[in-house]
């Protein structure tokens, strides 16, 4: 590892702005983490509504990288830097909620999230697939607002299970989680069960874990991005000493080994192919 972050030596860029979604998030968080990382005196972050709305703003060229959701988005004109974590698609309801399962969400005020967000693109994949159309004037709340809405029976998010405002909401010992079987997934969707270790604690998940699905949380850039600035910003993220950031997203020999297959950027495929030997 460097001792210190190095500053991306490139014309391309003299300030990287980096679109990321609503503050607070995990997003945000890993968003400056990377800023700090990326070009410690000439990085910006950049809020968003949402994955669907940093697409835009990256393809707008409004912004030069974003973090977003890999199964929500259109990759037809923007390429994968790297993955950075993984994250969970859960049901919440509160607790005495007659919401056993997901086929009891219709008509339920459910919160889905903003019309631009990954959450609501994934939300509405899961209710199409089961057949259910929620038209509730609460289908546009954010997840968060189940603390303060009481008229909010639940919410289908997609977040990191690290994520402080999950922990937090399931803290309070109100809320419980509802599972999505394999059979109930979209066909892309990534099933996966999760255990009590990998949840919050007041996510109260039996012995039997929790059936759910999976996402994952990308950096990415414009296709067109020079092969060079993708190279520096690997550099920086997998080959500098960044502490808390490192902690915090995939190692590279797992990034390397989710990247098979997927839709990277040519530099960000040879990087991992020439460092790692697992991209191909």
């Amino acid at each position: 590892c460097l001792a210190a972050p190095k500053v991306i030596e490139h014309a391309y860029l003299r300030r990287i702005e980096l679109g990321v979604a609503e503050v607070a998030g995990e997003y945000d968080r890993i968003g400056h983490l990377l800023a700090a990382s990326l070009l410690p005196d000439g990085a910006e972050v950049v809020n968003t509504r949402g994955s669907l709305d940093s697409r835009d703003k990256l393809v707008r060229r409004d912004v030069d990288l974003c973090i977003l959701q890999d199964n929500t988005v259109s990759f037809a004109d923007i390429a994968i830097v790297a993955p950075l974590y993984r994250e969970a698609v859960l049901i919440i309801v509160r607790r005495g909620s007659d919401i056993d399962q997901a086929r009891d969400l219709a008509d339920r005020a459910i919160a889905l999230g903003d019309p631009t967000s990954g959450c609501r693109a994934t939300s509405e994949q899961i209710l199409d697939n089961l057949g259910i159309t929620t038209l509730t004037p609460f289908r546009n709340h954010a997840w968060t607002d189940l603390a303060r809405n009481e008229s909010l029976e639940g919410a289908i998010v997609t977040v990191s299970p690290r994520d402080s405002r999950l922990t937090e909401l399931l803290a309070t010992g109100q809320f419980r989680m509802v599972p999505l079987e394999h059979d109930e997934l979209p066909e892309r969707f990534r099933p996966h069960r999760f255990s009590a270790a990998d949840l919050p604690d007041g996510a109260a998940v039996g012995a039997e874990g929790l059936a759910t699905a999976t996402a994952e949380a990308v950096l990415v850039v414009r296709k067109t991005a020079p092969a060079s600035f993708v190279r520096s910003c690997l550099e920086q993220i997998y080959e500098a000493d960044n502490g808390e950031l490192s902690a915090a997203i995939l190692d590279p020999v797992h990034a390397a080994a989710w990247s098979e297959g997927r839709l990277l950027h040519p530099a960000a495929r040879e990087f991992f192919k020439k460092n790692l030997g697992q991209a191909r």
